[in-house]
């Protein structure tokens, strides 16, 4: 399938498109109390992007933002997204050339292959996933090519970093491009349930106007934003998950094998998760995946959910105390050794080095970053 030449002008898309981008269930429940208060408002652009916030507020009964100058605003950022998408892009050919194996994941797998207008989906980094024996090869390429790695000290935590799925932030000279080196998609052991060799061999790939791109496959990719909201603790930060698989549902649904999510999730111990994140979604209007039918959330889960999909709707509860992320994540894990394993990686990390640069990519310091 050839991409539509329109796909950088988000808001020149036909009103019948925009009319029909998420369910009304969706924009009464989700969409219309994001863009009721000037500060939800000024979140969800930030979370989102101008250019998806554009589309919602477009669609919300009473948006409080001035329309005009989002619009404005979306196409500034629609041209940003169009260069990291191109860059990215580049960087995967180059890599297949040299037999580096990549796939894109999160947000450049989800603007390539599940949005009418890839534009709409920010991308603040990009997310490869690579082969652990690539990773030397790989390393020695971005360091020739000028990439350089550093990380904020301000974003480190007291509370230990689980950090071995990925790295930290790696990036060219021009900081054109944000690239999340990922040998994971989560720690383990939801690793052994979704491991590389598995992400690789579903992966398919979308048309782009500057070749194929590598993504993974969207049974997969449901399973990473499952994880990944979990993971942020369900925070504003998951947002853009949540709008990813509600489009996916409401344009793909119907050809998803949810029998391949239910055997990943099972031999990853993460079968609570994926059945909360069908219930999260459902109880903020997005289409009902049929995962774990015969499965149903216990009453102190329907609380918790109660909670977060309210602190969705208002964008509360931005920090979360370390005691609050324990309870939170013990509840939705399948077993209770998973959570002594990942709270004793935990205590390790706060004695250990936080940060997991990628071996062989010069580390800069960040103070002395432009």
């Amino acid at each position: 399938m050839s991409p539509d030449p329109r796909a950088e002008s988000p808001t020149e898309s036909p009103p019948e498109l925009l009319a029909t981008l998420f369910p009304d269930a969706f924009v009464e429940r989700l969409i219309d109390p994001l863009f009721a208060s000037p500060e939800g408002a000024a979140v969800a652009v930030r979370v989102l992007g101008a250019p998806l916030a554009h589309v919602c507020a477009s669609r919300a009964r009473q948006p409080a933002v001035d329309l005009a100058d989002l619009h404005g605003q979306a196409a500034s950022e629609s041209l940003r997204g169009r260069k990291i998408r191109e860059r990215a892009i580049g960087l995967l050919a180059d890599l297949a050339d040299e037999s580096i194996r990549a796939v894109a994941m999160k947000g450049l797998a989800m603007a390539c292959d599940i949005y009418p207008r890839p534009a709409y989906r920010l991308l603040p980094d990009v997310d490869i996933l690579f082969f652990d024996a690539d990773l030397p090869r790989l390393a020695r390429y971005l360091s020739q090519a000028g990439y350089r790695t550093a990380v904020d000290p301000g974003e480190l935590r007291p509370w230990g970093v689980l950090a071995k799925a990925s790295f930290a932030p790696i990036f060219p000279p021009d900081h054109g491009l944000y690239l999340d080196v990922h040998r994971d998609i989560d720690e383990w052991p939801a690793s052994r349930g979704l491991n590389p060799a598995r992400l690789f061999d579903h992966a398919g790939s979308a048309d782009t106007e500057w070749g194929p791109c590598p993504v993974v496959s969207r049974e997969h990719g449901f399973v990473i934003a499952a994880l990944n909201a979990y993971r942020d603790f369900y925070r504003p930060e998951a947002l853009k998950g949540l709008f990813d698989i509600c489009l996916l549902l409401c344009r793909h649904g119907g050809g998803l094998d949810l029998g391949e999510i239910e055997a990943v999730a099972r031999r990853g111990g993460f079968v609570k998760r994926i059945l909360f994140y069908r219930e999260l979604l459902a109880a903020l209007g997005a289409p009902r995946a049929a995962l774990f039918e015969e499965r149903r959330l216990s009453r102190p889960l329907k609380r918790l959910l109660a909670t977060v999909v309210e602190n969705y709707q208002t964008l509360g509860r931005h920090p979360i105390s370390d005691v609050r992320k324990i309870v939170l994540e013990a509840s939705l894990l399948d077993s209770p050794w998973t959570t002594v394993l990942l709270n004793g990686r935990r205590l390790y990390h706060m004695a250990a080095p936080r940060m997991h640069y990628l071996p062989g990519v010069p580390v800069v310091d960040f103070a002395d970053l432009p």
